[in-house]
């Protein structure tokens, strides 16, 4: 089994633009028992990960 954590870093801003926001609803399902309440564009600057691996013992 291997698993990859990323973590990403950059700027972040509301999407406002309603043709935007449609789209993302209609393509995107939230993992939270609720309705979405907007969208954030984020535009990453760095993104670092790495591999972790089972050992077998």
């Amino acid at each position: 089994m291997e698993n990859r954590p990323v973590g990403s870093a950059g700027y972040a801003s509301a999407v406002t633009d309603p043709t935007e926001l449609n789209r993302y609803a209609q393509r995107l399902k939230s993992w939270a028992d609720a309705p979405s309440s907007g969208a954030v564009r984020i535009r990453p600057g760095v993104v670092t990960g790495f591999r972790l691996r089972a050992v077998n013992s």
